[in-house]
């Protein structure tokens, strides 16, 4: 093979690398969980990592509120910590709630989100996940 050749094939996979390698980072940016319009934030974020004693949740727009499914279990009103004016429900797991400790590996959780003006019956759902080392 002519010298000239090996090179442009050479240079050829080196830029095909380059590109690869960017299209991964650009791809990795892009995988943010787009949220519905009532949902402000998740706490943790999609995937993330926590400790078996996290606190986990979302904030939702003021004039919203909701109950958090985790596992498939739902978390009891009296178990979360509920700012009602700000649409804020979360939970951290301990002794004597539904969960003790998150155990290791993937979870996920549901948040079943209505309009205050309206019942959990006109409500919708997000659902998302994250780890446990």
């Amino acid at each position: 093979m002519h010298p000239y050749v090996r090179s442009g094939l050479m240079a050829v996979a080196v830029a095909s690398a380059i590109g690869l390698v960017v299209a991964g980072f650009l791809a990795a940016e892009s995988d943010e969980v787009t949220l519905p319009d009532a949902i402000q934030r998740i706490i943790p974020t999609d995937g993330a990592l926590i400790a078996p004693q996290g606190n986990v949740g979302v904030d939702l727009s003021d004039d919203h509120t909701g109950v958090l499914m985790i596992d498939g279990r739902e978390i009891p009103g009296f178990q979360a910590t509920s700012v009602e004016s700000l649409g804020q429900v979360f939970f951290s797991p301990g002794p004597g709630k539904e969960i003790r400790e998150f155990r290791a590996g993937t979870h996920r959780i549901t948040v079943v989100y209505w309009d205050k003006a309206k019942t959990r019956d006109d409500g919708a759902s997000f659902s998302w996940t994250f780890r446990v080392g």
